[in-house]
């Protein structure tokens, strides 16, 4: 996320022939109503949210990679939902 973003969005801005894909348990801010209303105004904007689960699997491509065994134990392991700071979302 960005500290201070412009008070407005290019009409035809650079990465408009990018697909963004945001990763919501790697965002972060000092106030969960500023990372939810950032990750929000992002999804407004194009991009697609995604878990950092969902991104893993995607890159991997399915479950031929060589390495799919290890990432699926890794997300298997406990840990905090991002969402819980996201009412609304």
């Amino acid at each position: 996320m960005l500290c201070n973003p412009p008070t407005r969005l290019p009409a035809h801005p650079p990465w408009a022939a990018l697909q963004v894909h945001l990763v919501v348990d790697g965002v972060s801010s000092q106030r969960p109503t500023d990372r939810a209303v950032g990750v929000h105004r992002a999804a407004q904007s194009g991009a697609f949210t995604v878990t950092s689960e969902m991104a893993l699997f995607q890159l991997m491509g399915g479950s031929t990679h060589p390495q799919f065994k290890a990432i699926s134990k890794l997300v298997q392991e406990p840990r905090a939902d991002p969402l819980l700071a996201m009412p609304g979302l």
